[in-house]
């Protein structure tokens, strides 16, 4: 049986391939999440960061992304 992976999900989104992304499925989460150049001072809204080969009970199937390990072949 194939793991489902984040990275095969609708719900998530990476914006650098080499770091973290995030999980969509939900609303970002209200909390104290600061960058070093963030006001200490207010609350942030984020989205849970999950690697790209996590799992959970909520995953649908991205339909424009192709599975990892396939290649992408343009048309013609």
């Amino acid at each position: 049986m194939t793991q489902l992976e984040c990275y095969d999900c609708r719900f998530f989104v990476v914006h650098d391939e080499n770091a973290p992304g995030h999980c969509r499925r939900n609303p970002p989460t209200v909390g104290r999440f600061r960058g070093e150049d963030e006001d200490p001072k207010y609350d942030y809204g984020q989205w849970p960061i999950v690697s790209s080969f996590d799992w959970c009970g909520a995953f649908e199937p991205d339909q424009e992304t192709p599975p990892k390990g396939t290649a992408q072949t343009g048309p013609g």
